[in-house]
């Protein structure tokens, strides 16, 4: 399902709006913490999923709803390794995708909900799916210049996630220019690079998520973490 760009903005935003509410109120209802990825394509949102999922397992209940062209074939590969992912066949998820993903989800059995897409990552009409926190996502492979071609997505996210950063000392990219641009558009955001392959900057990425996500809710619900901050660590 696309959105239909023919309603006006105006209309397409209240809408957007009211439905990202009821996502947001429904996810509160039953203890989820819901986390979105934004980026471009190609810019290795699922391999971070992957890896969250892995050190994870067993501790915390996490589904995923996908959303993209090749929603189905990531949402097999999250299967593949026991997660619940949901696909959404869009390349501009918004709260209605969100919102009809969730019966499929078993929140009740859910203490984490990861939504992963592209999204509309220029405007602000669809930006919000009613998530509790939004991570920007862009690659090393993508080039320097991501940031500041979206300006939108930098200025309302949380983090930053620079992936495949182990091609660092193989592609032309400007380090100091990113997180410039970056601090520009949001001076207090925070940059993790990361990389899926070598693990770099993983623990730190799961340990901002612990420290900004609301284990309380995840206590409520499950009532299996004794000690949050030490089960993120990675060994």
């Amino acid at each position: 399902m696309s959105i239909d760009t023919t309603i006006p903005l105006s209309e397409r935003f209240s809408a957007n709006a009211r439905i990202a509410a009821e996502n947001r109120a429904t996810f509160a209802l039953d203890g989820v913490t819901a986390i979105s990825l934004i980026g471009p394509p190609g810019s290795g949102k699922t391999s971070l999923v992957e890896s969250l999922a892995r050190h994870v397992a067993g501790r915390i209940r996490m589904s995923v709803i996908v959303g993209g062209l090749a929603a189905a074939r990531d949402a097999e590969r999250l299967a593949r390794i026991g997660v619940l992912a949901v696909p959404v066949q869009s390349d501009n998820i918004a709260a209605t995708h969100v919102h009809s993903a969730l019966p499929e989800l078993s929140l009740r059995r859910t203490d984490l909900v990861v939504i992963e897409g592209a999204g509309n990552t220029l405007s602000p009409v669809e930006f919000d799916l009613g998530q509790d926190l939004r991570v920007a996502v862009f690659s090393v492979a993508g080039g320097d210049d991501k940031a500041a071609a979206y300006p939108r997505l930098v200025a309302e996210s949380d983090l930053v996630l620079l992936t495949k950063a182990d091609l660092l000392p193989y592609v032309n990219f400007d380090l100091e220019l990113f997180t410039s641009d970056i601090q520009r558009l949001n001076p207090t955001l925070e940059v993790i690079a990361t990389s899926a392959r070598t693990g770099e900057g993983l623990q730190q990425w799961e340990q901002w998520l612990m420290r900004h996500w609301s284990p309380s809710k995840a206590h409520r619900a499950s009532g299996r973490l004794t000690d949050p901050a030490s089960d993120w660590l990675v060994e």
